[in-house]
């Protein structure tokens, strides 16, 4: 996987990271979630998603079990009552074409929260570092859809209507990631 590190630590989720240290509040805790929530409340504009993209580490394609930003224009948005132009995703299932995954944005910053919780089960290893994937599949989302929060986060987007690299989340700052204001 192509990632570019280069300029991370100057990235929106690198400073709310550092914010977060300085704080003295260690990722994927109860405590980062409930000051993340508060913070989240306090924030008066959405970072710029452009920068994101340009700052932060960007990949050409999406993995299975990844978590990216990016952006993208629906096939069919004149049918569509509204849709995610700078969705959240965790791809499950990666074709030639297209890929499906969950849109955290689909979902309110509480429901948000329940539905990673229960996703880190599936994750690969518990270090939450470069390193971690979540095995997920249509099979393993299925079976979770006791969760009401997987059902409204299924979506599939075309390749061709994908129009920026995707922008890489460290495993580190999922939960960071899921209280961005930025869903357009």
């Amino acid at each position: 996987m192509e990632v570019n590190l280069a300029s991370q630590d100057s990235s929106i989720l690198g400073r709310i990271r550092e914010r977060l240290r300085r704080e003295g509040i260690r990722p994927m805790s109860r405590q980062s979630r409930d000051f993340l929530r508060n913070k989240i409340s306090a924030l008066t504009r959405a970072p710029d998603r452009d920068r994101m993209l340009r700052e932060g580490a960007t990949v050409p394609n999406a993995l299975i079990g990844s978590l990216y930003f990016f952006f993208y224009d629906p096939k069919f948005k004149q049918q569509l009552p509204y849709y995610d132009r700078f969705p959240l995703v965790f791809p499950f299932s990666v074709g030639a074409d297209r890929f499906t995954g969950l849109n955290l944005h689909y979902v309110d910053y509480v429901n948000r929260i329940r539905l990673l919780d229960a996703l880190y089960q599936f994750a690969n290893n518990h270090r939450f570092d470069g390193s971690t994937r979540l095995r997920l599949s249509w099979s393993v989302l299925n079976d979770a859809a006791r969760l009401p929060q997987v059902r409204p986060c299924v979506h599939t987007y075309l390749n061709h209507h994908v129009q920026s690299r995707f922008l890489w989340v460290d495993p580190s700052e999922f939960e960071i990631a899921a209280f961005l204001p930025v869903a357009q």
